[in-house]
């Protein structure tokens, strides 16, 4: 029998430090375009100026050496070059980071090993060569699953677009992204020079896309993904990816990730809420996920779900899509899974439903239920599930101390925690 140790869990925000590091890479990769026409317009473009000269100062006076790579090596074309602030003006006369943009490194002669993280800096150019360049693509697998960062700024999402892991997922998938939006491609009056629109190509790909009004700085982190929605965000980009590097590699890579919402269910603009956590050492995500996914061992471990049955005979095991219904809080639930990813290496799984309940204003009862399931490092799992309700039952609920939705739920994850570890047959 495996030994079962649950931890009290009072932030969100990462493990502690494990022990120290092995030195690490001092030198960032700063990913520039090669492309110099934009579309049909018969203009030029290339690397946004800003978006290159505002990182390159924030990661040079952080210590860290700065190399310039791009689809095809050698000179830089830029644009951007009428806004001459201070940062522009210095970075077009330093001699170091002229002879860097002159010179640039081709992607695929690159090794990720050397490199703590890649930024992809923006400008229109880039939508025409990042996004099928497998140089680039192999750096950045490689600098992400070696436990370094990836951060784009603008249009530079467009070098995650078809980056995928080892895997063969979407790195993307399930992050949270900021990029230049569809909005502000209008605004410039650029959309049908592009060759796609990136915000939706992203969100195509399973990127959560956040977003701040036109032409407003937005940084976006999701766990060692940094990303920004316009040249007004560079700055900041390159700081949290600095800041993420800070922390130490098993702590960076067991920070803790979080649920992704939908905007109608977001956790205090509905009526109940309630979040449960352990993290409990000698088990992996994989081994809890199993008794999750599969309906027929509910009921052996958690005593509040039962009558659970799949429509269209699929099931007894959860899929994106399916739907179910079970009985729970003495309601008859009917559900659908809205959310379905399982652990992988590095990658959490996430899953969720929407629940409902029929009936009128005085019985009619909707839910978002979401799980995450990520291993830590230490040979550590986490198991989180909230859920928000709407509803006069959610407002009853909400009231009645002791909170019922809580007692409930904490059951539910120990009782899982406890049929992984003794690998329950059911």
């Amino acid at each position: 029998m495996s030994k079962l140790t649950p931890i009290l869990v009072a932030t969100s925000l990462g493990a502690a430090c494990l022990g120290a590091d092995a030195p690490k890479p001092r030198a960032i990769l700063l990913a520039v375009t090669s492309h110099d026409r934009l579309g049909d317009t018969g203009r030029s473009t290339g690397a946004y100026l800003s978006e290159v000269s505002h990182a390159y100062y924030v990661f040079t006076k952080a210590g860290y050496r700065v190399d310039f790579v791009s689809p095809k090596g050698g000179r830089v074309p830029l644009d951007g070059l009428k806004d001459q602030d201070a940062d522009n003006q210095t970075f077009l006369a330093d001699s170091t980071a002229q002879k860097g943009m002159n010179a640039s490194l081709k992607a695929s002669t690159v090794k990720p090993e050397g490199y703590a993280a890649i930024y992809y800096a923006g400008g229109h150019g880039v939508m025409w060569d990042f996004p099928e360049d497998s140089g680039l693509q192999a750096l950045a697998r490689g600098i992400y699953e070696n436990g370094g960062a990836v951060g784009a700024v603008c249009h530079g999402p467009a070098g995650l677009v078809n980056l995928k892991l080892s895997d063969g997922s979407y790195l993307i998938k399930g992050h949270r992204i900021a990029t230049f939006t569809n909005e502000e491609e209008a605004a410039v009056r650029l959309t049908q020079a592009v060759p796609f629109p990136l915000e939706t190509r992203l969100a195509e790909r399973g990127a959560v896309i956040t977003k701040a009004p036109l032409f407003k700085p937005h940084v976006e982190q999701s766990g060692r993904l940094v990303t920004g929605q316009n040249p007004a965000s560079a700055k900041g980009v390159a700081a949290a990816l600095i800041k993420t590097l800070s922390i130490p590699e098993q702590t960076r890579s067991s920070a803790m990730n979080a649920i992704t919402w939908p905007e109608a269910y977001l956790p205090g603009t509905t009526d109940n809420y309630a979040s449960n956590e352990i993290i409990v050492k000698g088990l992996a995500a994989t081994e809890v996920w199993k008794y999750l996914e599969d309906t027929r061992a509910w009921p052996k471990y958690y005593s509040n779900a039962s009558e659970i049955r799949f429509r269209d005979g699929k099931g007894p095991q959860l899929r994106y899509g399916a739907r179910f219904r079970f009985t729970t809080f003495g309601f008859p639930v009917e559900a659908e899974v809205t959310e379905f990813e399982a652990p992988t290496e590095g990658r959490p799984g996430r899953m969720a439903w929407h629940g409902w309940v029929e009936g009128d204003a005085e019985h009619r009862l909707d839910v978002h239920h979401a799980w995450l399931i990520e291993d830590l490092a230490g040979g550590r799992v986490r198991i989180l599930t909230q859920e928000t309700q709407n509803g006069k039952p959610a407002r009853d609920l909400a009231v009645a101390k002791p909170n019922p939705m809580i007692n409930a739920h904490q059951e539910w994850i120990e009782g899982l925690a406890r049929a992984a570890a003794q690998k329950m047959t059911y």
